[in-house]
């Protein structure tokens, strides 16, 4: 029986992660929930404290920490689940789950179409080349059986690479079981507009924070020029909003703690935790590479991906990818730095949206059912 469950991640806990999965419901229903907050052991300059009630959060500050921490747990009645993507950095972490025999498990919830490997060599980058050869490495390992594989993989779709590194040994070992994302089952609950606009009144920007994003460390990208960034995209958008004769407003990233200090958008209207809701009853959805696009899809929404000269020089990877997630979904892209003609009218292509719709967002037999009770109700299995 399982009595204890322990999230891990290198991010301090937030309300987000809390509500996406179900602590409170945990608790609720008996279980003790802790927290090994990973951060200052990989990121130290991002860590930061948190506390929720009823949540034991450690605070991992050195491999004997944590090795103090799992082993002084009961194995037999512990699962721990991973908010990680298993890479060549976390490696150790599931060496120790390997050596103290731990129960793993991880959501694949949220997962996108990927390029190919050709596609991703394409651009020539030392650093590229070299996490790369770090990758096969670790992927040799795996194989081998180096480190703790997944003992139960809560999986939407076809986003089971998400795993990380050598997912398909996961696969062998692991039990799937079927869910949906959380954004699929949230902005089908919503049920009204968000105060302030009304339904089709509007144009929604789905914000990635790209000049400030804190993960830009985690994935050592250079961060893009603030300034012209936002000069170059409000100049697109008076030209959308004069096209359309609709206003375009703001749909915020979770992390852009700076928009509530300083005006960034030449003040069009900025919404924090409203993207679900600002997606459903907008008329057109303008996004880089967001995963919140998973909204748009389930609500069968047109989008318009934007696309620059200045992301292609400072984020080619994404970049790459804006103009492959394009391609993916049917959708229009413009390269909104130097577009000069008419801007596009985004149509859907529905049988692309549907594709993407099942493959990354929910699945035929669970796209009515509640990820939350498939969750809880597998854990009372266990």
């Amino acid at each position: 029986m399982i009595k204890k469950i322990v999230f891990f991640d290198y991010q301090a806990l937030s309300e987000q992660v809390y509500d996406h999965y179900y602590f409170g419901r945990l608790l609720a229903e008996g279980y003790e929930v802790a927290y090994f907050d990973l951060t200052y052991l990989y990121y130290p300059k991002l860590s930061k404290e948190s506390a929720f009630e009823g949540v034991l959060i450690h605070q991992i500050t050195s491999f004997k920490q944590l090795e103090r921490c799992i082993s002084s747990d009961t194995q037999a009645t512990t699962l721990y689940i991973s908010r990680l993507t298993f890479t060549h950095t976390v490696a150790g972490l599931f060496r120790l789950f390997k050596k103290y025999n731990c129960k793993l498990a991880v959501f694949t919830r949220g997962g996108f179409p990927t390029l190919s490997m050709r596609q991703k060599l394409l651009h020539f980058s030392l650093r590229k080349y070299i996490r790369y050869a770090k990758m096969l490495f670790t992927l040799f390992l795996k194989k081998a059986g180096f480190f703790k594989t997944y003992d139960y993989i809560f999986n939407c779709g076809t986003s089971l690479y998400m795993v990380g590194i050598g997912w398909g040994e996961d696969v062998k070992k692991a039990e799937i079981i079927a869910v949906n994302t959380v954004d699929y089952e949230r902005i089908k609950n919503i049920k009204q507009c968000c105060e302030g606009v009304e339904n089709g009144s509007y144009i929604v920007f789905l914000d990635e924070y790209y000049p400030f994003h804190p993960d830009l460390e985690i994935c050592d990208i250079t961060p893009i020029p603030s300034e012209k960034y936002y000069e170059e995209l409000n100049s697109f958008f008076e030209r959308v909003e004069e096209h359309f004769h609709l206003p375009v407003v703001i749909a915020a990233h979770p992390k852009a703690d700076l928009y509530k200090e300083k005006d960034f958008f030449g003040g069009r209207r900025v919404f924090f935790g409203k993207t679900a809701s600002l997606v459903k009853y907008c008329s057109i959805v303008l996004v880089h590479d967001s995963t919140a696009l998973g909204f748009a899809v389930a609500e069968m929404k047109p989008m318009l991906f934007l696309n620059s000269k200045l992301i292609q020089k400072y984020m080619r990877e994404n970049s790459q990818f804006i103009n492959f997630m394009a391609e993916n979904l049917g959708a229009s892209l413009v390269f909104y730095d130097e577009y000069q003609g008419d801007i596009p009218n985004p149509t859907v292509d529905t049988a692309k949206y549907n594709q993407y719709k099942y493959s990354y967002l929910t699945n035929k037999d669970t796209e009515e059912l509640s990820t939350e009770d498939i969750f809880i109700r597998k854990l009372k299995e266990l």
